[in-house]
């Protein structure tokens, strides 16, 4: 097993016990509402589907012959199938989206304590970045299909694994300064990294296919911000005015840099605000979208 493996399961067992009700009521109504029109419906692909905390799965197998549920942290979702573990129509399949494992991404950081100029960090990570670029986790199937379904995902995609494994080294003496800069440096390579997951997700759709996508763009607690989002929230255009303001005075974050990447290889359809994952008082403000080829 691997450093991303356990990161994962931990991430997913963090999220195990949150309050996702009425996100997954309101998300399954919008997908039936689309998928009673839609004329396909033999296989659907679930990325990111952790311990089945954000979706319906019981609603999955009434409109799909075959779900395949995928995550590169599989024993999360074994846990929480149970009674369905043997349906006939679950695929469980263990997927690394972007090559962390399947590169050894992890595996010999520890070399960063070695080194005692920038250039060396620098040109030791940018050698691991290029083998990401060039993995794809698409030749992991050998079908596309007729849905896919994404939960939030985009800002869990290799930086906060990367920024724990080095707030870690900088304890055992790697320098602080130059996590700093390969942090912001990775920042800005996440880009790049998304474009390459939403291009493996397009080749993946049928042509005529759905995709349905949340991303967590806020994260949500008692500060000013948090209560403005929380009070529109439910109000679509007050929602996305506040979104659109914020985004235009701070930027992209990693979660609504997905989704506009992914709006150059589809088009959306639907789109919602919606609280997800909610713990007492947080939770994650969250776009959910209804995509399909342009």
């Amino acid at each position: 097993m691997k450093e991303d493996f356990y990161y994962q399961y931990q991430l997913n067992q963090s999220h195990k016990n949150l309050d996702n009700k009425a996100y997954i009521e309101i998300t399954t109504n919008l997908m039936n509402s689309i998928l009673n029109k839609q004329e396909n419906k033999e296989n659907i692909l679930v990325i990111g589907a952790g311990n089945l905390s954000d979706f319906d799965l019981s609603f999955l197998l009434t409109c799909f012959n075959n779900v395949y549920l995928t995550d590169i942290d599989v024993l999360s979702i074994n846990q929480a199938l149970k009674d369905k573990k043997h349906s006939p129509k679950i695929k469980v399949k263990q997927v690394d989206y972007i090559g962390t494992r399947d590169t050894n991404f992890f595996n010999d950081f520890s070399e960063l304590l070695k080194f005692t100029e920038y250039n060396e960090v620098d040109q030791f990570f940018q050698n691991k970045i290029r083998k990401l670029m060039s993995f794809q986790f698409s030749k992991s199937f050998n079908i596309k299909f007729d849905s896919i379904y994404i939960s939030p995902i985009y800002t869990q995609l290799l930086y906060r694994e990367v920024e724990t494994i080095l707030i870690n080294l900088t304890n055992k003496g790697f320098s602080n300064e130059y996590k700093n800069r390969l942090l912001s440096e990775l920042l800005q390579t996440m880009t790049d990294i998304i474009d390459h997951f939403n291009i493996e997700i397009d080749n993946l759709l049928n042509d005529d296919g759905t995709l349905f996508i949340g991303s967590d763009i806020f994260y949500l607690s008692e500060d000013t911000l948090s209560v403005k989002v929380k009070n529109a929230i439910s109000k679509q255009e007050r929602m996305e005015r506040l979104y659109l303001n914020y985004q235009k005075k701070y930027g992209y974050g990693l979660g609504d840099y997905g989704l506009y990447s992914l709006s150059q290889y589809l088009i959306s359809y639907h789109e919602k605000w919606l609280l997800w994952g909610k713990n007492q008082n947080n939770a994650y403000a969250v776009k959910f979208c209804v995509m399909g080829k342009i």
